[in-house]
């Protein structure tokens, strides 16, 4: 884990505030501190410098079936799977030092954070345009000095991005940011949450998520998970960036929001010896119902066996996808509080699942495996159906191994895949209806 210092540093202030509740929903006690920065901010959106962050690629993929046996290509030079062309479109280049983190995609635009791996802290958030599927763009991208960046959330009717992060001085942070069609505003607000936990100071802000069109109109949050001996799970109000409530428990790694019924629910994972998947009240944050993984968690050929990432993914009917390191991915049923489906023991060799996401245009199921790379199965259709890879794909660059994967379905027939590579920077696949 990271460490950070707290001290006095000189910054850029257009105000600092202890916000205490005052909503309905807000209740008394620990606070957030709030500090606007306007100054010495630097966004890059000069589009002759941009233009060389993405390098068209388009091969065929050089795909592995799940029988180890390559597939063929036709001699047009397609790679076609399940009545699809499989093309590697474009490579987002690397960063000098920076890890990507996070891949969301909303409406036409995909939101990257990166942060520096070890000891040392920096972060940068960019938004791609992929309006034009063929020709995706980088807009925008913005660096934060001495703050990690690990996930992010999005408001698109305010034009709003939340991004949870580790501070060199401050410890957990959200930074608050608006990004207008994939430009990224140069002033932000960071919310200091160091204040809340009464057994000490988070390190680090691990994800977030916003809701703020919940079938019940009963106020607009983000929800926010923090540290890892110490921390938790962080309620605020996303207008006024204000506490709400908080619950403390340790290894809170990953949140998500199960919008099956009509009051929606919150979803963490907390990653540790004894992993659990909690499913929480939106109001008060007490824990409803709960999942305990029958095994240690676990990330193999890795300098830390708790370091690899663990970001859930959300899918229908109260199922939430997993990736679980050397354990594959599964599915449970936060609901009925049981286990539905897993990846085949097979599918992981010497590598770890990092990233899970769901298409669910083409029912796909995109897994970045680490070392083992990108496994793409479909989505399994009956209660202890397991998921099997259809095929698998990796580059060869060394030492990147695949940490996230995120998908964009742009409603003609064109889904594209961003699979990170950490230092290698990001692979855009293009898979298309025939």
């Amino acid at each position: 884990m990271k460490k950070f210092i707290i001290k006095i540093g000189i910054i850029s202030l257009v105000s600092m505030a202890v916000l205490m509740a005052c909503h309905d929903d807000e209740i008394s006690g620990p606070s957030v501190k709030i500090e606007t920065i306007n100054s010495g901010v630097e966004v890059v959106t000069n589009s002759s410098v941009l233009a060389n962050r993405i390098e068209l690629v388009n091969e065929p993929m050089n795909i592995v079936m799940s029988s180890s046996a390559p597939a063929k290509a036709p001699t047009d030079g397609q790679t076609v799977v399940n009545g699809h062309e499989w093309t590697y479109l474009a490579e987002v280049l690397p960063l000098q030092n920076y890890s990507v983190s996070y891949i969301v995609s909303i409406d036409n635009y995909v939101y990257v954070t990166y942060h520096i791996q070890g000891d040392v802290h920096g972060g940068i958030l960019e938004v791609l345009d992929v309006s034009d599927p063929e020709n995706p763009l980088s807009k925008s991208y913005i660096s934060f000095n001495n703050i990690d960046i690990n996930h992010l959330t999005v408001d698109p009717e305010s034009n709003k991005v939340w991004l949870a992060g580790s501070s060199f001085v401050n410890g957990a942070v959200v930074i608050e940011i608006e990004v207008v069609n994939g430009i990224i505003y140069n002033s932000y607000t960071e919310v200091i949450l160091n204040d809340i936990f009464q057994a000490g100071i988070p390190a680090s802000a691990n994800s977030t998520c916003y809701v703020g069109d919940n079938k019940k109109d009963d106020g607009k949050f983000l929800y926010v998970t923090c540290g890892n001996t110490i921390g938790g799970l962080v309620k605020l109000n996303a207008e006024t960036l204000a506490y709400v409530d908080h619950m403390e428990f340790s290894s809170a790694k990953s949140v998500v929001i199960d919008r099956k019924d009509k009051v929606y629910k919150v979803v963490t994972f907390a990653a540790a010896n004894t992993s659990q998947i909690r499913v929480h009240d939106r109001a008060t944050l007490d824990v409803t119902k709960s999942i305990t993984l029958s095994f240690s968690l676990s990330h193999q050929n890795v300098v830390s066996s708790f370091s690899g990432k663990n970001a859930m993914a959300m899918y229908k009917d109260h199922m939430v996808y997993v990736p679980l390191g050397s354990y594959g991915v599964k599915a449970y049923d936060v609901d009925a509080e049981s286990l539905e489906h897993e990846s085949v023991t097979s599918m992981i060799v010497h590598g770890n699942s990092n990233g899970v996401d769901i298409q669910d245009h083409d029912k796909y199921v995109f897994m970045a495996n680490g070392a083992d790379g990108l496994a793409v199965a479909h989505v399994p259709d009956n209660s202890g159906d397991p998921i099997i890879p259809v095929f698998t794909w990796d580059t060869e660059e060394m030492p990147a191994s695949a940490n996230f994967v995120a998908s964009y379905y742009d409603g003609g027939g064109k889904i594209l895949v961003f699979l990170a590579k950490g230092l290698g920077g990001i692979k855009i696949i293009r898979v298309k209806e025939l």
